[in-house]
């Protein structure tokens, strides 16, 4: 094996083809040979078996009358058989008969014998008188005829290996270059990219098997190694492109900053002409209050734009707040609706709201959620025509508050839909635009909105068909509840028991005073340890907990108290806590508890979750 490892391939390969071939006839002709030996001592034997048993037949008067003669005669008609060589008659006291080929061959014996040697076979046939054996017969038969045509076979068959090896040597060694002529061809092409390190040459793919792959793969690495340069111009292009990009990006600030001038500049105008015109005292009275109401409106219009800049730049460093409490949505948008009725009287637009007669509770900061409202409210009246309508609906679907504000206005185009909630971003930024504005108001809502754990999307048919945005804002509980349907108010928590459980001495002092005076009646602790003591011969109401505590924290301790089967593990929990982000509220939230209050909070924020939660948990 160690001087085949060392042959060329295409040596190595004709080698191998001839140890397989040679192996393979070798073995199919062994069996051959070996299975026409067998073959011919076997017929051998069965037809010198029917001889012996004709013998047998025709000698049995003979014997039985003790007729050698006769006996002989019969013996004398195997000399038609070459292979018998000689026969043998015996009765019970010995040799009978006996025939012999010629005196070359050794004479029978005495008495029947039982070994043969090996280049005779012996056969023996009893001679039988009605069912009685009376004698034996033994033929004795040469194997020479089977040895010849044995020697005969071993020669041909020795001669058509020796003519099949010629022949496999040949095809071999012309068929050994299928797979030898590409790896040889493949091994020049790298010893030539090695020595001139030219890597345009490329090897000639000759086959289509996994040696033609191999080529392929080959002349594909050079591919790339060539084309190192071209990726080079490629990401030079690729600097360029990004250098576009931000120029472009450039290009929008330059257009916002124009805007913002244009929307700073318009108010600004109006507010110094009329203020010039009023320094010249020469205004009549009517005129001195169209220029108050010009000055004023254009104003608050400038007072917007910086409003949505500031709210813009908390929202992009992270700094608008959003502190939630339970706020009646149906009451927000009446007041919306009033704070956007004189612009849309202007215009003729009729503003139609859908609000259910008890009062629906959401979970939202009061302000922001105004902001929302007015920011749609606004975007609905300013992309409305004159006699155009504006709709404005709140009702709740499963847990969530939905607000939906719809307008049979200019519409919104398909493909810029996924784009509305973006900053800077309007529909026509053209200098022929009909609407002014700086694009930030859908993104101070998107945002906002978001902050609240909810969604908006808008909708619109296309482009003078109106639009549609629907705001869904979720609640901590898992029911809407009426106020009206609660039994309790904020004003009084008269026949509450409520438990207050708070670290700083201060704090939970205050608390319980402000509590008792709206008739609730208060039970206080100073740690979660003590709140658990306390509520083993106690079932308060409505529990009041803060988070951060010393010893146990207000997530564990709500733990305690659900997992206890002697503390009330369906109370309602509140968490007043000074942990304001939005994690925090979602932990309260997992940890059970129904409403997160945020401090410094105020008395009637306080009351109202109470009674909020309290009169859920009385009509669960």
């Amino acid at each position: 094996m160690i001087s085949l490892r060392r042959l060329s391939i295409p040596r190595k390969i004709v080698a191998i083809s001839m140890i397989i071939t040679a192996s393979t006839l070798l073995i199919a002709s062994s069996a051959l040979v070996t299975y026409d030996f067998i073959a011919a001592r076997n017929a051998l034997t069965e037809s010198t078996t029917t001889l012996a048993r004709i013998v047998a037949d025709n000698t049995t008067a003979a014997v039985s009358f003790n007729d050698q003669a006769a006996a002989m005669e019969t013996l004398s008609a195997l000399r038609a058989e070459p292979s018998i060589v000689a026969a043998c008659i015996y009765t019970p006291p010995g040799l009978f008969a006996q025939y012999l080929r010629n005196s070359d061959f050794a004479p029978c014996q005495p008495y029947p014998s039982t070994e043969a040697d090996s280049e005779h076979l012996l056969i023996s046939t009893a001679i039988e008188l009605k069912e009685k054996q009376i004698g034996t017969v033994q033929l004795r038969t040469t194997l020479q005829p089977v040895y010849a045509h044995l020697r005969l076979e071993i020669a041909t068959v020795a001669g058509i290996l020796l003519l099949l090896a010629l022949f496999a040597l040949g095809l071999s060694s012309r068929l050994q270059k299928l797979v030898s002529q590409p790896i040889l061809n493949l091994s020049r092409t790298a010893n030539a990219i090695s020595q001139h390190k030219d890597y345009s040459i490329r090897a000639t793919k000759q086959t289509e098997d996994e040696l033609g792959t191999l080529v392929e793969s080959f002349n594909e690495m050079l591919v790339k190694i060539q084309e190192r340069d071209t990726e080079l111009k490629e990401r030079t292009v690729a600097l360029a492109n990004a250098n576009e990009e931000l120029q472009r990006a450039n290009k929008m600030k330059d257009e916002f900053l124009a805007t913002l001038s244009h929307e700073l500049r318009t108010p600004l105008t109006a507010i110094f002409g009329w203020v010039n015109v009023l320094k010249s005292g020469n205004v009549e009275p009517d005129k001195s209050k169209k220029a108050i109401d010009v000055i004023d409106r254009n104003l608050k219009a400038q007072l917007q734009i910086v409003d949505d800049l500031l709210n813009v730049s908390r929202i992009v460093t992270g700094q608008l707040r959003i502190r939630p409490e339970w706020v009646d949505c149906g009451a927000t948008v009446r007041a919306a609706v009033e704070s956007i009725q004189p612009a849309a009287t202007a215009k003729g637009i009729n503003v139609i709201t859908e609000i259910p007669k008890t009062s629906l509770l959401v979970f939202a900061d009061p302000e922001r959620l105004q902001q929302i409202l007015w920011n749609l409210l606004t975007n609905a009246i300013k992309f409305t025509g004159r006699g155009g309508e504006v709709r404005i609906a709140c009702d709740h679907v499963a847990n969530d508050v939905r607000i939906i504000v719809s307008d049979t206005g200019d519409g919104i185009e398909a493909e810029f839909i996924p784009f509305l909630f973006e900053r800077f971003t309007q529909a026509d930024s053209s200098k022929t635009r009909k609407h002014g504005g700086l694009g930030l108001g859908l993104a101070i809502v998107r945002h906002i909105v978001e902050s609240h754990g909810g969604t908006v999307a808008a909708k619109s048919q296309g482009k003078g068909r109106g639009a549609t945005f629907i705001v869904q804002l979720p609640t901590p509980v898992t029911a809407f509840r009426a106020v009206t349907e609660r039994g309790t108010t904020a004003a009084s928590l008269k026949g509450l028991k409520v438990m207050v459980v708070e670290d700083e001495l201060d704090t939970r002092e205050m608390l319980a005073e402000s509590l008792e005076q709206l008739g609730a009646h208060v039970l206080l602790a100073g740690s979660g340890p003590e709140a658990l003591r306390v509520l083993t011969g106690q079932r308060p109401d409505v529990l009041v907990s803060d988070i951060g505590m010393p010893e146990m924290d207000g997530y564990e301790l709500l733990k305690k108290i659900r997992s206890d089967p002697s503390k009330p593990s369906d109370l309602p929990a509140i968490a007043l806590t000074a942990f304001a982000s939005d994690d925090d509220k979602r932990n309260s939230f997992n940890a059970g508890y129904q409403a997160h209050l945020v401090k410094p909070v105020t008395v009637n924020e306080l009351v109202s979750a109470i009674a909020f939660v309290a009169g859920k948990s009385k009509t669960a």
